[in-house]
């Protein structure tokens, strides 16, 4: 039961909790506090605050950094710790460069948002896709966190080797010929790397009807 006030019978005693909620945003310090029985007694506490408590919001990655081709998909394994004394829905959104999708997934769920309970803490995977023909480097990915009242702020960086496609066609871009039975027509072909990285061990190969060689 929560109670503000208790009776007592002449020589009888009763055992009650006192419980006190410390603010996140307080400074450090002994703070006094009484519990007044009025007209009767007053029982003076102190508590000790040992550490300056804070009113923030904290977005961390587990691995903030990650490598692969063009055609990889990056998930980043975050969390996302409300240390605000309320309740608060986060925003979540990225800053990432043209032609990269960020999406955002929260209990296995695509989420634009998440709400979390004070002093819990909830884990984010965020989803980083870089565009297909990108140049190979590394690249900053910011996302953050934002309340009415706070901004968490995380960034991602993607190290992209390189895109890998290529293509195979003619010197002129005909597909089809002519030639006489018994014959031999040469067809000089042309591959083309349309990647952003070094295409290396190509190996051709060749279907045709059956005896053509």
């Amino acid at each position: 039961w929560s109670i503000s006030e208790l009776a007592v019978l002449p020589g009888e005693k009763k055992n009650f909790t006192l419980r006190l909620d410390v603010p996140y945003k307080v400074k450090k310090g002994n703070y006094r506090i009484k519990v007044i029985a009025r007209g009767l007694t007053t029982l003076p506490l102190t508590v000790v605050v040992s550490e300056e408590g804070t009113f923030k919001t904290e977005f961390a990655a587990k691995q903030s950094n990650m490598e692969g081709n063009a055609k990889t998909s990056f998930n980043f394994n975050a969390e996302l710790k409300n240390q605000t004394a309320g309740k608060q829905i986060y925003a979540l959104r990225s800053n990432a460069p043209r032609g990269w999708n960020v999406a955002f997934k929260a209990i296995g769920r695509q989420v634009s948002s998440v709400q979390i309970e004070p002093n819990i803490t909830e884990n984010i995977t965020i989803e980083v896709d870089p565009p297909d023909a990108i140049a190979a480097g590394t690249y900053k990915i910011p996302v953050s966190a934002v309340t009415t009242s706070s901004t968490a702020n995380l960034e991602l960086e993607v190290v992209v080797t390189g895109s890998y496609a290529m293509e195979l066609t003619t010197r002129t871009g005909l597909l089809s010929t002519s030639v006489t039975a018994g014959d031999d027509k040469r067809v000089p072909l042309l591959i083309k790397n349309t990647g952003s990285a070094d295409l290396k061990n190509i190996k051709m190969s060749f279907s045709a009807p059956l005896n053509w060689d």
